[in-house]
């Protein structure tokens, strides 16, 4: 018997964990266990006298169990049903809006809409200190821009002055 042969003979028998395990799981009514554990555990059965003992002692316990009264609890669902639902979850732009108009209070907090339509302003201020945009303050050749502009006020640019 190869490898492949035990490991399917292993798994065709059942041993008395894996059906109290079972037991445990399905209860004792054999017809509600999956099919294959229900041949297995048939065939436990058959040879095994405490397998047999522990079926009677699940049938046992699940006979005193039903026979207990369940108990009662009046009102209980309008109880559930009345509880407040818990707080929704904003996302960040919910969040941004409720902060920027909110319900209750907009005469005194008006400066927020205010605030935030001046961030652009700022954001132009902060780039503008931070970035050139293409024009090199760094460049030795003209000291001032009022110089360069000075420059080209005094230069001829009539087309008689190009003309050879």
């Amino acid at each position: 018997m190869n490898n492949d042969e035990s490991h399917t003979a292993s798994h065709n028998t059942m041993n008395k964990q894996e059906f109290t395990t079972a037991l445990d799981t399905y209860g004792s009514d054999l017809g509600s266990w999956p099919s294959v554990l229900a041949a297995q555990a048939n065939a436990l059965l058959v040879t095994d006298s405490e397998a047999r003992q522990l079926l009677a002692q699940q049938e046992s316990v699940e006979q005193l169990l039903e026979q207990m009264p369940q108990p009662v609890f009046p009102g209980l669902q309008n109880r559930v049903l009345q509880q407040p639902l818990p707080a929704k979850s904003q996302s960040w732009a919910e969040q941004l809006v409720d902060w920027l108009i909110p319900e209750q209070g907009f005469s005194m907090q008006w400066w927020r809409p205010l605030s935030a339509a001046c961030l652009p302003m700022l954001v132009g201020i902060v780039m503008s200190n931070y970035f050139t945009f293409g024009v090199d303050v760094a460049d030795q050749g003209f000291q001032a821009w009022d110089d360069e502009l000075v420059m080209l006020s005094l230069t001829d640019t009539s087309e008689a002055a190009t003309l050879p």
